[in-house]
Protein backbone atom coordinates (compact mmCIF):
# COMPACT_ATOMS: atom_id res chain seq x y z
CA UNK A 1 0.00 0.00 0.00
CA UNK A 2 1.19 3.43 -0.87
CA UNK A 3 -0.88 5.11 1.94
CA UNK A 4 -3.24 4.94 4.24
CA UNK A 5 -6.24 6.85 5.91
CA UNK A 6 -8.75 5.52 7.93
CA UNK A 7 -10.47 2.82 5.98
CA UNK A 8 -8.99 4.18 2.48
CA UNK A 9 -5.38 2.95 0.86
CA UNK A 10 -4.34 3.85 -2.01
CA UNK A 11 -2.84 0.57 -3.40
CA UNK A 12 -0.48 -0.24 -6.17
CA UNK A 13 -1.61 -3.54 -7.95
CA UNK A 14 1.06 -5.69 -8.73
CA UNK A 15 0.38 -6.22 -12.13
CA UNK A 16 0.55 -3.01 -14.08
CA UNK A 17 1.63 -0.22 -10.82
CA UNK A 18 -1.87 1.09 -11.47
CA UNK A 19 -2.90 2.60 -8.34
CA UNK A 20 -6.24 2.82 -7.05
CA UNK A 21 -8.15 3.67 -3.56
CA UNK A 22 -9.20 0.59 -1.82
CA UNK A 23 -11.66 -0.55 1.02
CA UNK A 24 -9.38 -1.59 3.49
CA UNK A 25 -12.10 -1.64 6.68
CA UNK A 26 -11.95 -5.90 6.53
CA UNK A 27 -8.15 -6.29 7.22
CA UNK A 28 -5.56 -5.34 9.31
CA UNK A 29 -3.78 -2.82 6.91
CA UNK A 30 -0.59 -0.82 6.76
CA UNK A 31 1.40 1.27 4.88
CA UNK A 32 4.02 -0.75 2.66
CA UNK A 33 2.20 -3.79 3.72
CA UNK A 34 0.02 -6.18 0.64
CA UNK A 35 -3.44 -7.13 0.20
CA UNK A 36 -5.45 -9.11 -1.81
CA UNK A 37 -8.35 -6.56 -3.82
CA UNK A 38 -11.63 -8.09 -5.34
CA UNK A 39 -14.13 -5.26 -6.46
CA UNK A 40 -12.25 -2.33 -4.53
CA UNK A 41 -11.97 -4.32 -1.41
CA UNK A 42 -9.60 -5.65 0.57
CA UNK A 43 -10.29 -8.97 0.81
CA UNK A 44 -7.17 -10.25 3.46
CA UNK A 45 -3.89 -9.16 4.63
CA UNK A 46 -0.55 -11.07 2.73
CA UNK A 47 2.87 -11.45 4.25
CA UNK A 48 5.25 -10.21 1.22
CA UNK A 49 6.19 -13.92 0.24
CA UNK A 50 2.66 -14.61 -0.18
CA UNK A 51 2.14 -11.35 -2.54
CA UNK A 52 5.23 -12.67 -4.49
CA UNK A 53 4.32 -16.06 -5.17
CA UNK A 54 0.88 -14.91 -6.58
CA UNK A 55 2.53 -11.96 -8.51
CA UNK A 56 4.52 -14.77 -10.45
CA UNK A 57 1.41 -17.46 -10.70
CA UNK A 58 -0.50 -14.53 -12.47
CA UNK A 59 2.17 -13.80 -14.42
CA UNK A 60 3.40 -17.10 -15.29
CA UNK A 61 -0.84 -17.85 -16.44
CA UNK A 62 -0.57 -14.42 -18.63
CA UNK A 63 2.48 -15.87 -20.54
CA UNK A 64 0.88 -18.89 -21.41
CA UNK A 65 -2.44 -17.36 -22.32
CA UNK A 66 -0.38 -15.03 -24.41
CA UNK A 67 1.09 -17.66 -26.03
CA UNK A 68 -1.88 -19.89 -27.03
CA UNK A 69 -3.47 -17.23 -28.37
CA UNK A 70 -1.12 -16.38 -31.01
Amino acid sequence: MVSLKGDEALVKFADNDATRLVDVSMVEAKKGGYVEVFADQALSSLTEAEAGWRKKVWSDLRQKLEATAE
